[in-house]
């Protein structure tokens, strides 16, 4: 194992995700920064065990952990700590689509006025209404199905991934729901919430609910996407949100998680590269929050 070059990767992956070393502590079970200072010093080796850890977390393989270079990394960071500005980046990573040809199709101007009612109480705080729910999704499905209007696929897609993501991220939901309310503070939420190591743990309850999920809307997800690929308009959306769906683990597979992850984050630097502005978009997303 080449000591020296591991240690720097493990220090550059940390940075580039904006952890500290008690973060990165915390998501491997310790209680204590010292064991990943001296990894990052080359002072001391990582055991196997938590060398796959390590990799797991960084979504990275053990070879790349060890023979990789990840000193220009960059990692989208979202602010934690920031409820409402989370809220507002909802719309910049999942855009609500509304155009004036598609607001002459009064089924599809139902179901943007509902989905926008819902949204404005979704920044707030508010539980979105079932009713409401259902009548914007149906508004969405009849105007797709009667007037081909595509921006109702488009918004159709908005709630699946926006859903699938709440239920792939549960536990960190349930953090993020509980620091807003006060009963915990941010240390608490990235130590048990967010940066917890769940590799010997089995969510077998999150993993049923999303794969019911999935096996409602995966037909749906992939017509949708095979509506907007077909549009010369909305054609980099339907690659951003293939991407999305990997990198949200929204994607019935034989994969694991992180391996899902991994995909979805190398689709997105590919589409980005080749100018995609949804991409960059999300890309940029983590940098430009990480400044305010």
């Amino acid at each position: 194992m080449d000591v020296d070059n591991i240690s720097k990767n493990i220090r550059n992956l940390r940075i580039a995700y904006g952890e500290t070393q008690m973060d990165l502590a915390y998501a491997l079970g310790l209680e204590s920064p010292a064991a990943i200072a001296n990894y990052e010093k080359g002072t001391r080796k990582p055991k196997p065990k938590v060398r796959k850890k390590i990799a797991a977390h960084y979504m990275v393989t053990e070879d790349e952990l060890e023979y990789g270079n990840f000193s220009r990394l960059n990692i989208v960071s979202l602010p934690l700590d920031d409820i409402m500005q989370m809220r507002e980046m909802t719309t910049t990573f999942l855009p609500i689509i509304c155009t004036d040809e598609a607001l002459t199709d009064p089924l599809f101007r139902k179901g943007y006025e509902a989905h926008i009612s819902m949204y404005k109480d979704m920044k707030v705080g508010k539980e979105i209404d079932q009713k409401d729910f259902d009548i914007c999704i149906k508004a969405y499905i009849d105007s797709c199905e009667s007037n081909d209007t595509t921006e109702s696929a488009v918004n159709c897609l908005w709630w699946f991934l926006l859903n699938g993501f709440g239920i792939a991220n549960a536990h960190m939901v349930n953090g993020l729901k509980a620091m807003e309310k006060k009963q915990i503070e941010k240390a608490e939420f990235l130590k048990n919430y967010y940066l917890y190591n769940s590799d010997d743990e089995v969510d077998d309850e999150r993993k049923k609910e999303r794969q019911e999920l999935l096996d409602n809307v995966e037909e749906v997800i992939i017509t949708l996407l095979q509506k907007l690929k077909a549009s010369a308009q909305w054609s980099d959306l339907a690659d951003y949100y293939t991407a999305l769906r990997y990198t949200f683990c929204i994607v019935d597979n034989n994969l694991s998680d992180d391996m899902n992850r991994t995909v979805g984050g190398e689709m997105m630097l590919a589409i980005a590269t080749l100018g995609n502005k949804y991409a960059n978009t999300f890309l940029r997303l983590g940098i430009d929050a990480s400044k305010k």
